[in-house]
């Protein structure tokens, strides 16, 4: 006696109980695809950030980058300035 016979001799609910066992298994297929499908697209989503965190990390070191070269090039200019200044006053010019 196969599992088919024995839930037919059942009558309703046998054939029930067989939906539900099919029902599971194909939910559980469902399920399987899915999550399958979710962990690839986070793990797309990570690569994505981690490219844009390097872009930005560069962009950032970048901009601090010519912000270093202006503040020592205004340094370089106001040593100048100051020096010309002292020499100025050390020869008691107006």
């Amino acid at each position: 006696m196969d599992i088919l016979t024995a839930l037919l001799d059942m009558g309703p609910l046998g054939l029930f109980a067989a939906f539900l066992v099919y029902d599971r298994r194909e939910g559980q297929k469902r399920m399987d695809a899915w999550m399958a499908e979710l962990v690839a697209d986070m793990k797309e989503d990570r690569e994505k950030t981690a490219a844009s965190e390097v872009a930005l990390r560069d962009r950032y070191d970048a901009v601090i980058a010519g912000k270093d070269k202006q503040l020592t090039d205004d340094r370089a200019e106001i040593i100048s300035l100051l020096t010309e200044v002292r020499r100025s006053v050390e020869k008691g010019a107006p």
